[in-house]
């Protein structure tokens, strides 16, 4: 403004014009001022969001509705946007944008089930570690849907506030709060059984910390005395240990069917494809993994049980398959290298049949052994 003062003394330009160009001036930086602080009001509620995470997270893992495991890939996931915040200056989008990426615990998962995935060693191990991982994606989900509500619930409190500000991050709670229910939902409808048995498991082990919580309270305050405290702590005890584990397995599908219906095997008789259902692995995948990957050795031919998947090539997807259909089967005449990458879309339960098993079987049997013999006939010529 000095400069303009020393313009209109010197004559170059009327006070008139001198006023006119403040006073727009003013205005601009009063514009920038509002919006940095805006800024600065919605990066103080967001994080305000995230200690409420914290809190509410920490309370449900000790009610029990989230393991040990769950609960610190939940934590360090909300520790990696905290700091993101705290540490640099962007916006609640960018840091939602940045928390896509997959955290530590993400990448020890996907690297552990690529250990696994096409060895025959590892396979009883991965079905199981499967099983453990679909019942933490359930605790992680149950658990995000209960964090979720805490956060827009404080929101909806924080009176002094602008509502409009209040809303942007609100949105982006209820945004991930109807992703989780989806996901929930998604499980639920497509295994009810495990489902059913899931919720169950969960909440009468989360019924009985609590009742263990209350009788030490009641023990600690002389509400009850010695004897019935130790009866009351045993009766809790050996009922969660007869609970059975969080992490019980999907239920068996009916494979016979599907195993019938690759082209491959198809018109075996009924003994023939008993005997491959014996010795097929049922291996459960969640959505985002990767089951076979291109350039990869593997020996094995997948059917899908339930679920579905997507096939990729050069980096495009080229095809879905569903429930029924089958990939990786001229693994069974001797391909060792993978060409397709098949990365799961959603939860999906599969049948592995290893070319091994196949070729021993076929020995027996030569119904297989022909079929075998005609196909890799074919693939030749």
């Amino acid at each position: 403004m000095k400069t303009l003062s020393l313009v209109r003394d010197n004559e170059l330009i009327s006070r008139v014009r001198e006023q006119l160009i403040k006073k727009d001036t003013e205005q601009l930086f009063r514009i920038e001022s509002t919006e940095l602080e805006d800024k600065q009001t919605e990066r103080h509620l967001a994080i305000m969001a995230l200690k409420t995470e914290f809190d509410s997270l920490k309370q449900l893992y000790e009610i029990g509705i989230l393991e040990h495991y769950a609960y610190l890939d939940f934590r360090n996931n909300l520790q990696r946007d905290r700091d993101k915040y705290l540490d640099q200056e962007i916006n609640a989008d960018q840091v939602q944008a940045q928390s896509s990426k997959a955290g530590i615990f993400a990448r020890l998962e996907q690297a552990l089930i690529k250990r696994l995935r096409e060895h025959d060693w590892g396979i009883w191990l991965l079905a199981s570690y499967q099983n453990l991982r679909l019942s933490q994606s359930l605790q992680h989900d149950i658990a995000g849907v209960l964090v979720c509500a805490r956060v827009l619930n404080m929101l909806e409190q924080a009176y002094s506030y602008d509502n409009n500000l209040k809303q942007r991050v609100a949105s982006r709670y209820r945004e991930r709060l109807q992703r989780r229910k989806q996901r929930l939902e998604f499980i639920e409808n497509e295994y009810p059984g495990f489902y059913s048995r899931f919720e169950t498991n969960l909440f009468t082990r989360v019924a009985l910390r609590a009742a263990r919580n209350h009788n030490v309270s009641q023990y600690q305050q002389g509400e009850i005395g010695a004897k019935a405290y130790l009866y009351i702590e045993r009766l809790i005890e050996d009922a969660l240990a007869g609970l059975p584990g969080i992490s019980e397995p999907v239920p068996d599908v009916t494979p016979s069917d599907l195993i019938g219906s690759v082209p491959l095997l198809k018109g075996l008789s009924d003994k023939v494809i008993n005997k491959l259902v014996y010795i097929s692995n049922q291996v459960t995948f969640l959505a985002g993994d990767i089951i076979i990957g291109s350039g990869e050795h593997g020996d094995a031919l997948y059917v899908i049980a339930h679920g579905k998947v997507c096939v990729i090539k050069d980096g495009q997807a080229v095809t879905e398959l569903g429930d029924g259909e089958f990939f990786g089967e001229m693994a069974l005449l001797g391909d060792q290298v993978r060409t397709a990458t098949v990365k799961a879309i959603s939860p999906s339960t599969l049948l592995r049949l290893r070319r091994r098993d196949v070729l021993l079987l076929a020995k027996e049997n030569p119904e297989l052994r022909e079929k075998l013999e005609k196909a890799s006939q074919e693939r030749r010529g």
